[in-house]
C-alpha cells in the first residue's frame, strides 16, 4: 500500500511486480471520484488500485496522517508505504512533513526492501 505514488513513479510498477508483488494499492484521503480519475490519468486500470481513505481511518490507525490545516486542507494521509505479506505488515515507512520529498516511502526504497 502506497500513499503518494503518482506521476512518474507509476512507470516503476513493472519493477515492483517483478519482485513478486501481487497487488499495488495507492491510498489517499481524496474522494473516490478523484482516486478514480488518478487511476485513469495514470493509465493504471487493472494495474494499480487507487483507494480512498476518505475519513482517514485507515491512515489514522497506522499513525500516518499529517495536519495540513495551515493550508486549509485539514488532516490528510501522510506519505507512507506498507509491505504486506500473507496479511501481515512486514515493513512500514513514512515520510514526515510536507516537503514533497519521498525517502522512506519511495518506490526505490520499497524495491530495496522486497
Amino acid at each position: 500500500i502506497l500513499s503518494g505514488l503518482v506521476g512518474s513513479e507509476m512507470c516503476i510498477r513493472d519493477r515492483v511486480k517483478a519482485k513478486g508483488v501481487d497487488a499495488i494499492y495507492v491510498i489517499a484521503s481524496n474522494d473516490p471520484y478523484v482516486m478514480s480519475a488518478w487511476g485513469i490519468f495514470n493509465n493504471a486500470k487493472d494495474k494499480v488500485v487507487f483507494a480512498s481513505d476518505l475519513n482517514i481511518a485507515f491512515s489514522k490507525a497506522l499513525g500516518a496522517t499529517i495536519d495540513l490545516s495551515f493550508k486549509d486542507m485539514g488532516e490528510r494521509t501522510a506519505r507512507y508505504a506498507l509491505i504486506i505479506d500473507d496479511l501481515k505488515v512486514v515493513d512500514f515507512g513514512s515520510d514526515e512533513g510536507d516537503t514533497g520529498k519521498l525517502q522512506n516511502a519511495s518506490v526505490e526504497t520499497i524495491l530495496q526492501k522486497l
